[in-house]
């Protein structure tokens, strides 16, 4: 009797691996690589006995990303890279998950994963709520109607100024899902700039009567081994009739009015005008300029309180970002959020950009997987009861 239900489990068990194989078939392979390396008794294929406690599963799950991020032990021969620490756990968890185990969802396996991030990961968790982010826009449309071009060469106007380019930088980095530091230059330099906007954008057909527009840049961190490579990325605007305030033709044409430009003449990085009269001068509006304008917006109460930033903190592009990409992501597919976001790894925009905390992810997958065991037994019974009905196999 004993053989019969082992023999079963094991039918069971294997139908559930090859079906779950799609899911991650390299992160899997490393969590069963390590409980075979480990030998413990705590587990069988990867899944936690009945009896081990809360406990020893979390201390379990802790020394395997320790493993994972020591070179020495990692399959890969290279430590864990920091967007895979999530992933890296969720396997376990989900996998023990779809055999009945709860003890997965440990709290010191979890720490682990936020201290790594924290050593490799740049940028604040912090995301915006929609409802704040809905709001900031609202806010930032209002003072975008109170503009109009051409501004005073004063401090009035100056500040006028900073705010258009300001809210230029809001649309080509929360819309169009730039990086700011692939749209603005790092710093002021007469010659060399970031995205020329002569370059950075094309009116087709004709900026007369554009039908769409298309904007492209080089990425200026896309780390490809030891290397950083410049590769060009591409995001096309259709124009539309009937369009919100802040819709990307409006905002660049206001701001090429105030700069004295228009689609045809564009030229040169975003700018800022400083001094006054006879000192008036344009210059670039770099990346640290666009931090300090968003981190003034509160208390200059150009947009609403934002409760969701903690005291001592401001609002930064990193933010804007992730609440961005958080709101794509939920009303499209992760693949055109990771398109947009220009990732190189899908794994990069679901654990770090769309707001899903860490438990979320893996009931998430947990929820994806299921869905594919249950079509695979489905696809599984079919066959079977073909043949049956062939006379060529029987249940």
């Amino acid at each position: 009797m004993r053989g019969v239900q082992s023999r079963m489990t094991e039918q069971k068990y294997l139908a559930r691996f090859g079906a779950t194989q799609a899911l991650g078939c390299s992160l899997i392979r490393k969590w069963m690589k390590f409980c075979a390396f480990t030998r413990s008794p705590l587990v069988f294929h990867g899944v936690f006995r009945a009896s081990v406690s809360k406990e020893l599963v979390d201390d379990f799950l802790s020394h395997y990303l320790v493993w994972l991020m020591d070179p020495k032990t990692n399959p890969d021969k290279k430590a864990m890279a920091a967007t895979m620490a999530r992933p890296s756990l969720c396997v376990p968890i989900l996998w023990n998950l779809i055999f009945g185990r709860g003890k997965v969802k440990g709290t010191a396996a979890w720490n682990i994963v936020k201290e790594h991030e924290k050593l490799y990961l740049k940028g604040d968790p912090l995301r915006l709520s929609q409802e704040e982010y809905k709001r900031m826009f609202q806010d930032l449309a209002s003072r975008f109607e109170d503009l109009h071009p051409p501004f005073p060469k004063t401090r009035t106007g100056n500040a006028d100024l900073r705010d258009l380019v300001g809210i230029l930088a809001v649309v080509l980095t929360c819309i169009l899902s730039y990086r700011a530091g692939n749209v603005m230059d790092d710093k002021v330099s007469p010659e060399v700039h970031e995205a020329p906007l002569e370059k950075f954008i094309s009116y087709l057909p004709s900026t007369r009567n554009p039908s769409k527009l298309v904007f492209e840049t080089a990425e200026k961190k896309d780390k490809s081994g030891n290397k950083v490579i410049r590769r060009p990325r591409k995001v096309v605007w259709v124009v539309e009739k009937e369009s919100a305030t802040l819709d990307p033709v409006k905002v660049l044409d206001k701001y090429f009015k105030a700069l004295g430009l228009d689609r045809d003449t564009r030229k040169g990085p975003l700018c800022k005008a400083l001094g006054t009269k006879d000192n008036w001068h344009l210059n670039s509006f770099t990346r640290a300029d666009f931090t300090k304008w968003l981190g003034k917006l509160e208390s200059r109460k150009t947009i609403r309180h934002l409760k969701s930033i903690p005291e001592g903190k401001a609002l930064n592009s990193r933010i804007l970002r992730r609440t961005s990409l958080s709101n794509l992501a939920s009303v499209s597919t992760i693949q055109e959020t990771q398109a947009l976001a220009g990732h190189m790894n899908m794994s990069t925009t679901s654990t770090y950009y769309v707001g899903f905390e860490e438990e979320e992810l893996a009931q998430i997958r947990v929820a994806r997987t299921c869905e594919l065991l249950m079509l695979t037994q489905l696809l599984h019974f079919s066959d079977l009861l073909s043949r049956d009905s062939s006379g060529t196999r029987s249940l």
